[in-house]
């Protein structure tokens, strides 16, 4: 895969609406991504992990993605988050969300629990092998059942060349020596709903992923 731009900055994950008939609500998708871009974000993500994407019917996240795609119309990248429980099916939903406009997929471990942290890294280096689109990781031990070490993660990114960022969740004390490691050679972003921006960015990550609430302060305090 040829070289990409290093991420950076704030990345807004943007909610799912609907409307009073159970449709996703797709002018209010489009609001959020004008709002997000008036305030100068560097990028927007869709389906977020703890938010929504495991309650979404794959269609309804492919629409998200093509929506999202349309709207944005290449000013910025867009990532989406994958939910499939299978290699085969993540495999084929970042194929269906390149076609629609994605730039990048994020891939965490898949919510199975009992499975042992070698099956976890196996499955996440099979589907980022043969994705065709970049891979970024998120692993978040605050939120889900499943999740992996930190030196699982690093090895994970050495052996697998086309995860190209992570995801570091947590306090920015408790995931700085991972992401000043991580930093290197990948881009790290913040999440924990960006409670500790400026000293994530101190802690070694380069962008944050959060909600688009206060979209507006985040990409001021990543300017200054």
């Amino acid at each position: 895969m040829p070289p990409l731009p290093r991420l950076s900055g704030v990345h807004p994950i943007l909610y799912a609406y609907y409307l009073a008939d159970g449709r996703l609500d797709r002018a209010a998708l489009e609001r959020q991504v004008d709002l997000c871009l008036a305030a100068g974000c560097q990028g927007i993500a869709v389906l977020g992990l703890v938010t929504e994407v495991f309650r979404l019917s794959t269609d309804e996240r492919l629409d998200i993605v093509a929506w999202a795609a349309a709207r944005i119309a290449g000013r910025v990248p867009l990532m989406a988050t994958v939910a499939e429980v299978s290699v085969h099916g993540q495999l084929d939903f970042i194929a269906e969300a390149k076609a629609r406009g994605a730039d990048w997929v994020v891939l965490q471990p898949p919510p199975v629990k009992g499975v042992a942290e070698a099956g976890i890294l196996r499955f996440l280096g099979a589907v980022a092998d043969r994705a065709v689109l970049p891979v970024g990781i998120q692993n978040n031990p605050l939120m889900m059942d499943v999740s992996v070490s930190d030196a699982a993660l690093l090895a994970l990114h050495r052996n697998h060349p086309n995860i190209r960022f992570m995801k570091a969740e947590g306090a920015a004390v408790s995931v700085a020596e991972f992401a000043l490691e991580a930093s290197k050679t990948c881009d790290v972003f913040a999440g924990h709903g960006g409670l500790e921006w400026p000293t994530a960015l101190r802690s070694g990550c380069q962008g944050l992923i959060p909600a688009p609430e206060l979209v507006d302060a985040q990409v001021e305090i990543w300017r200054l």
